[in-house]
């Protein structure tokens, strides 16, 4: 199945990589205050949205007991990321790096097809940067480094969502009035690769849904739980 790599933009993960021990890190630099994110950017109104999101995403998972262990860098594009001309946004585990257009490149590769069916601006622009932070901290916090792309995105679909400001979020829940997923076992590979802006809206609402959402995100994280993927699903 050819799959539309637009909607694929922002969720491209290095998971695949087979990852050894990060080497310790003795010195590092920090733009962004009292967080392990170091920004390349000489636009100080692009630091202050990148900062804000990663701010937010680390304010999120540090409520549910989830901390970032090592720094991440973030290298910003204005010509687009070389090799994925469709992305975003992306995160490389091999690097612990993200990789991110500026807003205004984002702006200009969006203008056809809206990410959300909504207008790349701050605020989107802001809630993409939580996304690729989720990945980051998320990797490093999995028990499993080979954790499956549905846990991946799980999560930071639900940073992502979480984070947004409560306008864009009620927007973006209106237009796509979709039900949450049941459990687990309804998450799928092929409802995320046919559409996964959808999929993020459903596994936002399930995790809205849950009595218990520290738990179920500590038991994501160690592998006591994981979405069930399918052999058909492998293509």
């Amino acid at each position: 199945m050819r799959l539309n790599l637009y909607f694929l933009l922002f969720m491209y993960l290095g998971i695949s990589v087979a990852c050894g021990p990060v080497a310790a890190q003795v010195a590092f630099s920090s733009n962004c205050p009292a967080l392990l994110i170091d920004v390349d950017t000489q636009s100080p109104e692009e630091l202050a949205l990148i900062c804000a999101g990663a701010e937010k995403t680390s304010a999120f998972f540090l409520s549910h007991g989830v901390e970032i262990k090592r720094q991440i860098s973030i290298k910003l594009h204005d010509t687009g990321i070389r090799n994925h001309p469709a992305h975003i946004g992306l995160y490389s585990a091999k690097k612990d790096r993200i990789d991110l257009l500026t807003l205004d490149y984002a702006k200009h590769q969006c203008a056809r097809q809206q990410p959300f069916g909504m207008p790349m601006n701050p605020a989107l622009y802001t809630s993409f940067v939580a996304h690729e932070v989720a990945h980051a901290i998320a990797d490093q916090n999995f028990a499993n480094r080979d954790a499956s792309l549905l846990a991946h995105e799980y999560l930071a679909y639900v940073a992502q969502l979480m984070t947004m400001t409560s306008g864009l979020q009620a927007k973006i829940l209106q237009r796509y009035d979709l039900e949450p997923f049941a459990s687990l076992e309804h998450m799928s590979l092929t409802y995320y690769g046919l559409n996964p802006n959808a999929f993020g809206v459903k596994a936002f609402l399930h995790y809205q849904s849950l009595p218990e959402q520290s738990q179920f995100i500590q038991d994501l994280l160690s592998g006591s739980i994981k979405p069930i993927i399918r052999e058909a699903e492998w293509w």
